[in-house]
């Protein structure tokens, strides 16, 4: 049976970083910023190349983890992306990005509630929340404000088995169908 949760009871949720202005990349910076351009996928198993910047982080709630979950807070798709692995460096998460950072006293799995956000019922929950009419936006608390329901602890994890499976699945479709073109086009070359 699922119970319903106001996700204030189970999460915290912080702006990313705000750069106020454009974001100059430092060769040698100590920091990585994560940025909108940067979500290409629902997991983020190992971070890509990303902008350096100079930040002091020692006080920054923007530092990504492993086990955070990245929304995307502007646009018709407010999605979300699971961090799965550590970043190798400090991470800073840009705004308008927000991070989700599920309570450690909670019965939710970080990946279990990245994916239960992705789903319709969700998104159109989100999209409904949202504000805007050329650029619909959701804030924080319209986050932390939302009502979801939950499969009990021990399904979260079966979940999130069956969803990866099915993401390297249809990864595995999509570079099958890549290198069938590839032969084809030498084939015919």
């Amino acid at each position: 049976m699922k119970t319903a949760y106001a996700l204030k009871d189970v999460v915290t949720v912080h702006m990313g970083f705000n750069a106020r202005g454009q974001v100059e990349e430092v060769e040698n910076g100590s920091t990585d910023l994560l940025q909108m351009k940067d979500l290409t996928c629902e997991v983020i198993r190992k971070m890509p190349m990303l902008t350096r910047i100079e930040l002091d982080t020692s006080k920054s709630r923007s530092l990504i983890h492993a086990g955070d979950i990245i929304i995307r807070t502007r646009g018709k798709s407010l999605t979300t992306t699971y961090i799965q692995a550590e970043p190798e460096r400090p991470t800073c998460l840009a705004a308008p990005l927000m991070v989700i950072r599920v309570n450690e006293d909670a019965k939710v799995i970080p990946a279990y509630l990245s994916w239960l956000m992705n789903q319709k019922e969700c998104q159109l929950a989100l999209q409904h929340a949202a504000k805007g009419t050329s650029i619909p936006m959701i804030k924080g608390q319209d986050i932390i404000n939302l009502e979801l329901e939950f499969h009990p602890y021990e399904e979260q994890a079966s979940i999130v088995e069956i969803a990866t499976l099915s993401q390297e699945l249809k990864q595995l479709a999509c570079d099958l169908a890549e290198k069938k073109h590839q032969l084809v086009i030498s084939t015919l070359n």
